[in-house]
Parts: structure tokens; C-alpha cells; sequence
């Protein structure tokens, strides 16, 4: 892979998702690859990087995996990837952000590099899936920072991230099995975070005689 053309890079790619965890070597594999692979994210041409953010999504899983990359450009690597390619963009670009939401530190750097923003201008997308990727994304954001998020978007969007439905089979097979779990993580890293805690002050839990733990 290090010396490969970009067919063999990419042929390693498929390959390696493929067998994902079939054999158990795959960490020590897959870590000697991971510098190599962002590179390819940031050189290569499109129908190379599109195949890269999949492959990060399915290989590179652990929180460790996912701060190294963020520290190492991949943020501002997708969004470059989605800014030149929003007439056909895939949904991949908008995925990885969600993958990359499951680290539970990871949102607020988001949010800092304006991914909100950028979210909500794929909230106009003619694409009905790219559309509903950006929402989902938003939602997420928006448990991390609601004013960000809110400001984010015109008025009359608003309504959007107050939809409570979620049909993961929206998104296909590829990714809606993916995009649930996803959610159920970022969901779970709130809560340990107390997050539903943080919007009472103690005055209105006295007033509602409501315990913390109750509310967790």
C-alpha cells in the first residue's frame, strides 16, 4: 500500500473492508495504514476519497483511531472533499462526521471547525438522503450546543431538528444499520456525560422534587 498505485490503494481498500474483523492481525494492519490512508484523503481524486471516508468509517472505529485522525487533518479534509463536490455528492462525507460524533469529545471540535455550518447548508441539498444526513448530523450537534447550531439555520428551518422521526433504512443497507448504532453511542455519551442533568438548574429540580439520579 505505502509504495502502491492508486488502483492498488484502492483494490487494498475494498479488500480490507471486506475482511474487517476476519482475521487477527487486522489492528496492527490497519495502524500501519493509517497515515497512509489520510494521505490518500487528501491527494487523491475523488473516487478515491469517497472510497477512503468509507474505509475510515468501517477500519478506524476506536476513540483513539478517531482523535489521531482529527489531530492529523481529516476534519478539514472532508469538508474540502465536500465543498468541491456538493452537485454529486455522496453521502459518505456526511457519515464520517456522525462516525467521528461517537467519540465523545470529538462534537465540540466539530462544531468548532464548523461543521454545523456546513450541515446546514446540505439541509437545501437536492438530494433527499443528503438532506436527511445533514438533519441527523444538526440533531447530534445540537445535544453538544443549541445555540450554535440554532443559529446555524434560518428561522423557518428550525422545524427541522424538531422532527422525532429516524428511519435508518432510509439511508440503505450501506449505512443505515451503521447510522443507528452511531446514534445510540452518541446518545449513551451524553447521558454519561450528564447532559439531561445540565438542563435544570438546582432551583428547578427543588421545585419539581426531582433527584439528579432520577433524572438519569
Amino acid at each position: 500500500f505505502h509504495h502502491g498505485t492508486l488502483g492498488e490503494q484502492t483494490t487494498i481498500l475494498q479488500l480490507l473492508m471486506s475482511v474487517h474483523n476476519r482475521y487477527p492481525q487486522e489492528k496492527d494492519v490497519v495502524l500501519d495504514l493509517r497515515d497512509d490512508v489520510l494521505k490518500l484523503l487528501k491527494t487523491g481524486p475523488w473516487h478515491a476519497r469517497n472510497l477512503v471516508i468509507k474505509a475510515i468509517c468501517v477500519l478506524y472505529g476506536s476513540d483513539e483511531d478517531k482523535w489521531y485522525l482529527m489531530e492529523q487533518g481529516l476534519v478539514e479534509a472532508i469538508i474540502e472533499v465536500i465543498e468541491a463536490k456538493t452537485v454529486d455528492l455522496q453521502e459518505a462525507p456526511v457519515v464520517i462526521f456522525l462516525h467521528l460524533s461517537t467519540h465523545p469529545d470529538l462534537p465540540e471540535v466539530l462544531l468548532d471547525k464548523g461543521v454545523a455550518r456546513l450541515a446546514a447548508k446540505l439541509v437545501d441539498a437536492e438530494d433527499p438522503i443528503i438532506r436527511e444526513l445533514a438533519i441527523v448530523l444538526l440533531r447530534v450537534l445540537l445535544v453538544y450546543d443549541k445555540h450554535t447550531v440554532m443559529d446555524c439555520l434560518p428561522e423557518s428551518k428550525h422545524y427541522l431538528l424538531k422532527r422525532d422521526e429516524f428511519n435508518p433504512q432510509l439511508y440503505g443497507g450501506e449505512y443505515g444499520g451503521l447510522i443507528e448504532e452511531y446514534l445510540q453511542h452518541i446518545v449513551e455519551n451524553r447521558r454519561n456525560q450528564g447532559y439531561l442533568v445540565q438542563q435544570f438548574s438546582s432551583e428547578e429540580l427543588e421545585e419539581l422534587n426531582i433527584s439528579q439520579e432520577q433524572i438519569e
